[in-house]
């Protein structure tokens, strides 16, 4: 299986560690086929990483922006997708050049991963902004779209991106999965904790996190263990006057002597020896 890895560290507002499998190009080019119009996937930062068919604006649109400027164009783009973020649901806009667009968030686990956006095209009774004759009959010749097949839009948008959401066609790049993974027990390994928690916090399956770790090396058990060993250490590097026990607590261990047994097991010496060694 081949990834579309996104790595941009140009800029912290940018898509960073977002792995788009390529199924998700051949989805945008089948609704692009369908709809005869445009269809983007964006990054968090409004930045286009994959289009319906690989195609650009439509004839009207250069138009438009010859007239208004492209960065009038990008910036209402990106105020619309900010929107769509905070609101959590689709929102349909029309532009300065009189066509619309209809956007939404794809979020995993409330996370902003990016947004598909269908556009350029004209409700019933819409005019353009724009007089000339060129540009008059561009504008007609983009797709019409009445109130109702408005409503199926809308519809046909939060399902597709339902799709790319349950199937994991979008999801964060090996590196910062592990990253994000670490730092979730780093603050609630004192916590009873499954792997079915963290699997839903990272936006993954448990089966497809397993696999991940699997293929990794490790196991979501055995990294919660150590992080929990390591508290207690830290623990008692810090001349805490805590007991073992009560940082065996502490750190997520239920059963003391359980801890004593794994930690025996593991660093190859009893928690006492590790204390007595700090102390010389």
């Amino acid at each position: 299986m081949h990834y579309i890895h996104i790595m941009d560290i140009s800029s912290s507002k940018s898509s960073l560690g977002i792995v788009l499998l390529p199924e998700i190009q051949e989805i945008l080019d089948n609704f692009a086929s369908l709809l005869k119009i445009r269809v983007v996937f964006f990054g968090t930062a409004g930045e286009i990483l994959l289009r319906g068919r690989g195609e650009g604006n439509c004839r009207y649109c250069r138009f438009v922006q010859e007239q208004f400027g492209l960065e009038r164009c990008v910036a209402l783009d990106r105020m619309k997708l900010s929107q769509a973020a905070e609101g959590g649901e689709s929102i349909s806009y029309q532009c300065h050049g009189g066509l619309c667009e209809t956007v939404m968030p794809l979020r995993v686990s409330d996370r902003l991963l990016g947004y598909v956006m269908f556009g350029q095209f004209r409700r019933k009774g819409d005019k353009p902004a724009l007089k000339g004759t060129a540009e008059t009959r561009a504008f007609r010749q983009c797709p019409v779209f009445t109130p109702e097949t408005m409503k199926s839009l809308t519809g046909m948008l939060a399902m597709l991106v339902d799709y790319l959401v349950r199937h994991e066609l979008v999801r964060r790049d090996g590196d910062y999965l592990l990253g994000e993974l670490k730092d979730y027990i780093d603050r609630h390994h004192g916590e009873e904790m499954r792997i079915e928690d963290v699997a839903r916090y990272l936006g993954r399956s448990v089966s497809s996190l397993s696999h991940y770790l699997q293929k990794n090396g490790c196991r979501f058990r055995e990294l919660l263990i150590e992080r929990r060993i390591r508290h207690v250490e830290e623990g008692l590097r810090n001349g805490t006057s805590r007991s073992i026990k009560e940082l065996a607590l502490e750190a997520g261990f239920n059963d003391p002597c359980y801890f004593s047994r794994i930690y025996q097991r593991r660093r190859k010496r009893t928690i006492t020896e590790f204390r007595s060694g700090l102390e010389k």
